[in-house]
């Protein structure tokens, strides 16, 4: 018989027990900047300058012209349960500031080397330097009045913690990415960001949202903006700015939520938002969106995520009501009224009829082996018998073939995706990417954030076909793309492929996908039966015809014996 020993329970000792609790609160250097910031806003900064090295790992600087530090309570500061946002547990419900977490502070302290200098209006300078488990030493000092606190060598006494940072270059996104976000909330305040001594933005005071969105978004996103106006519906607000009609862009990644000012991540607003704004807009696209929610303090709570990047609200049908009526307003260009009920889900239905279409081909295509759609004509005309027949289309969406005795219910957004990713990845093996040129070179602005995935995903996109040029201004001129994209879907296309997710980042084949994506017909988009057949057709000619590039099935196989069974004939 095995017999099991059991680790005897003991104490921890204070320093693993302060180390553990401070890589709860600190788990990368985009923690103590977002710390350090919400600190300096609370102190009413107006001018914010934020350096790192080496992606903050070797120094997170933040410098601000707040309130400053008064000598008395420079050490409490970074005592562990220390605050000055709350003195009971009832303020939990009241809260109006940013931080409020008295830990952090104390919790930087424990993983990293502190140095502190500031100053009151009122009071002279005074200097601090803090080392993990020392008593803190504090100097007086000729400073400006506000405060700096740099933090050096993050988790060097904590390496089990350290070894899970990202490359200097991620860690770098994700704080200039949550850094864009805080701008856009925060217009009145300037923003800088260093790296390694290199400015990533400069974002001066701006006396409106719709300035600090052309500096944080970029001349061509700004322009497509229009204003939310304020809808009291349920709670007390929501301003902001929305994609006007007709326009968007083909992911979601640019739609910026903030509760009092606080950015978050809520499933009930962005459905709001898409909800409201998608009827409006192009098909395949999504509004991008700046969204500022005042919220009575006890009607929302923001300590459900330790970052304070997702919320709970008391009432969530009010915020969607809030959200959708306010979005609803500016899309139909009109003052907000009367509350609104919920919309219901988009469903299935309508007709469900599927038929075959007309060649559906205009007198207004220049090519005229071209389809509406990007999907070629078959040179010599219709093809010969290619051992599939289709059906039709149902709903716009999926294409109804018979082939070998079975029904086949295909996708034929997943299945073009297929096609243009293998087509593509063929080009790219073997060097010989085909490629056009614009008329004229296609300017895109890009944001900071952008500008730093380019650098890291520029291989990849040089090896598909894009030719890029850096212009002044956060710009690129994109001289070349991939022949598959149409030229109006160029854009959208290189801006996806730098807005994929930071573990996705580097890999060619999930590049790839993203372009071969952006390519592909729709769903809700009608084709012709010529159309469906070359499709159909290219699909059946690729190694993996059964999954798109992201693992997405495309075609669903019924059987005649399964249809019988299901219809009581067997």
């Amino acid at each position: 018989m095995v017999q099991c020993s059991m680790a005897r329970i003991r104490e921890l000792s204070p320093d693993v027990y302060r180390k553990i609790a401070a890589g709860e609160v600190v788990e990368r250097p985009l923690s103590v900047v977002k710390e350090l910031v919400e600190n300096a806003i609370d102190a009413g900064a107006d001018e914010i300058v934020v350096e790192l090295g080496d992606g903050g790992s070797r120094l997170v600087r933040v410098t601000d012209n707040g309130r400053g530090f008064p000598p008395d309570e420079i050490a409490l500061a970074f005592q562990r349960h220390s605050t000055s946002k709350l003195i009971d547990l009832e303020d939990l419900d009241r809260l109006t500031t940013l931080g409020f977490r008295g830990e952090a502070l104390a919790s930087i302290a424990e993983v990293a080397r502190v140095h502190l200098a500031t100053a009151t209006a009122e009071g002279s300078g005074r200097e601090m330097a803090l080392e993990p488990g020392e008593a803190p030493k504090i100097t007086a000092a000729a400073c400006a009045r506000g405060t700096r606190i740099q933090v050096t060598d993050l988790f060097f006494n904590f390496p089990v913690r350290g070894k899970f940072l990202k490359s200097a270059r991620t860690e770098t996104n994700r704080v200039s990415s949550w850094m864009e976000g805080m701008a856009l909330a925060w217009e009145k305040v300037a923003f800088r960001l260093d790296h390694n001594g290199r400015t990533l933005f400069d974002y001066p005071r701006a006396d409106t949202l719709q300035e600090r969105a052309y500096q944080v978004l970029g001349r061509d996103v700004a322009a497509t903006l229009q204003p939310v106006v304020k809808s009291g519906v349920g709670l007390d607000g929501c301003v902001g700015l929305v994609s006007r009609p007709r326009t968007g862009v083909t992911h979601r990644r640019q739609q910026f939520f903030f509760v009092n000012r606080r950015p978050v991540r809520e499933k009930t607003l962005m459905a709001a938002l898409n909800n409201a704004a998608g009827p409006f807009l192009e098909k395949g696209k999504s509004p991008v969106a700046v969204l500022l929610l005042q919220v009575a303090p006890e009607e929302v709570d923001v300590n459900i995520h330790p970052m304070k990047l997702e919320v709970r609200f008391r009432d969530s049908r009010a915020a969607y009501s809030m959200v959708y009526h306010a979005v609803s307003a500016a899309m139909e260009n009109r003052i907000p009224g009367p509350g609104i009920p919920h919309p219901q889900l988009k469903g299935s239905g309508g007709s469900g009829a599927f038929l075959p279409r007309e060649n559906s081909l205009s007198g207004n295509v220049g090519d005229p082996r071209e389809f509406q759609n990007g999907i070629l004509e078959f040179p010599g005309g219709m093809p010969e018998e290619r051992g599939f027949h289709i059906l039709g289309q149902f709903h716009d969406g999926y294409i109804v073939v018979e082939r070998e005795g079975e029904l086949l219910v295909i996708d034929q957004h997943n299945a073009h995706e297929r096609v243009n990713f293998e087509r593509l990845l063929r080009q790219v093996k073997e060097s010989k990417v085909e490629t056009a040129a614009p008329l004229f070179p296609l300017i895109v602005q890009l944001t900071p954030s952008e500008r730093e995935s380019l650098q890291e995903r520029e291989k990849e996109l040089e090896r598909m076909g894009f030719e890029l040029e850096p212009m002044s201004g956060g710009s690129v001129a994109i001289r070349h793309y991939p022949r598959l994209l149409k030229e109006s879907m160029v854009p959208d296309a290189l801006r996806g492929a730098l807005h994929l997710p930071e573990e996705e980042a580097g890999k060619d084949l999930e590049v790839l996908a993203g372009v071969a994506c952006k390519a592909a017909v729709k769903v809700n988009q009608s084709l012709s039966a010529r159309e469906m057949e070359q499709l159909v057709t290219d699909l059946f000619a690729c190694e993996n015809p059964e999954f798109c590039p992201h693992r997405r099935p495309v075609i669903v196989h019924l059987s005649l014996e399964e249809i019988e069974k299901r219809l009581k004939r067997s």
